[in-house]
């Protein structure tokens, strides 16, 4: 019948649309894998939940029959199927998602999911996607997503914050060139993205020109009146 799913393994009949109807704007997670679960942590966390608007819950749909076996275990809102089937989600009784995050590892389901997502609920809809590195969070962009965490970017401007830290970098510094970093790699995947392949070859390089820094190091001192480090004037 529509809205039962099949539990994992061909186990538990599971009545996915009226565990869904209980919830309020609950965030749609597509992929529970490790990425999943630690969104799902951070969005039921204790120290999180009082300080939101309102009180937030998930559900999610996995493609792994011990993955959601195992949370279902756990009383956890997590169904066996597709997310980026539509027909699912709408048998589901996931009509009008406020939030989706899209945390599948095959990059081609993410892009497909975030296209669907887009096409079927409108603008109304906040995509957040993970993308496997800075080419496909181009495509993610163009897609439909609103906010794309791109793996190798974050990863390796994690352990460079680290490596700053135990060097002996001020705090505020990190996050000034973190930022920069972020945003001058994203800048330049896009280009990439749009120019002609000779073009786009000869511009790989994640290398960003000392004059770059120097420029966004003087608009942070600009906008806190005093040094990026020391955080404003003595």
């Amino acid at each position: 019948p529509p809205g039962r799913r099949r539990g994992a393994g061909g186990g538990e009949d599971v009545d996915v649309a009226a565990e869904v109807s209980l919830l309020e704007d609950p965030v749609l997670i597509l992929g529970f894998n490790q990425y999943g679960q630690v969104l799902a942590n951070m969005i039921t966390s204790p120290t999180i939940v009082d300080t939101l608007p309102a009180r937030r819950k998930f559900i999610a749909f996995d493609l792994e029959p011990s993955r959601v076996k195992a949370a279902r275990e756990c009383n956890l809102n997590v169904f066996y199927g597709d997310g980026s089937n539509m027909q699912l989600l709408h048998a589901a009784g996931v009509d009008k998602p406020s939030t989706v995050c899209v945390c599948y590892t095959n990059r081609h389901r993410t892009l497909r999911a975030v296209q669907l997502l887009r096409q079927t609920y409108g603008e109304g809809l906040t995509i957040f996607a993970r993308a496997q590195d800075l080419q496909h969070a181009v495509e993610l962009e163009k897609g439909g997503a609103n906010f794309v965490s791109s793996e190798c970017s974050v990863n390796s401007l994690r352990l460079g914050a680290e490596v700053l830290k135990e060097l002996g970098a001020e705090i505020n510094s990190i996050n000034v060139t973190s930022s920069f970093l972020e945003e001058s790699m994203m800048a330049r995947a896009r280009t990439s993205a749009t120019a002609a392949p000779e073009e786009a070859s000869t511009s790989k390089s994640s290398m960003v020109k000392m004059s770059d820094f120097s420029n966004a190091v003087g608009r942070v001192m600009a906008e806190n009146g005093g040094p990026v480090g020391g955080g404003g004037a003595a």
